[in-house]
């Protein structure tokens, strides 16, 4: 195990364990959103896919990881606003709630 210092996240093993992790999750957020079913406010996009999203950037912004290379966050968040959109003017919230929450979305949504 090589270290480069004494932070808990500062060896390979405990990065290649974040790395893990963070695999782990975008694979479940890219099912989440292959699946029509589960791609819902009222099914895994608020209940899972969120709170994974803020997962992320957890690992990310505190314990060194990074996303792959190859992954786009911007083609995630602008996916799920346009859901997030059409399913809320499906159920007519009030404006300013409707307003309050795509503007929080857009705060902690990556990309």
């Amino acid at each position: 195990m090589s270290a480069w210092g004494a932070n808990t996240f500062q060896n390979d093993a405990a990065l290649d364990f974040i790395n893990e992790e963070i695999d782990r999750h975008v694979s479940a957020i890219e099912g989440i959103f292959a699946d029509e079913d589960r791609f819902a406010l009222d099914e895994d996009a608020e209940g899972e896919l969120m709170p994974r999203v803020e997962i992320l950037l957890l690992l990310c912004e505190h314990c060194g990881g990074a996303l792959p290379e190859k992954l786009n966050p911007a083609t995630w968040k602008a996916r799920y606003l346009a859901m997030y959109d059409d399913q809320m003017m499906g159920w007519n919230p009030a404006k300013n709630l409707n307003d309050n929450d795509r503007r929080s979305l857009r705060q902690r949504s990556t990309g």
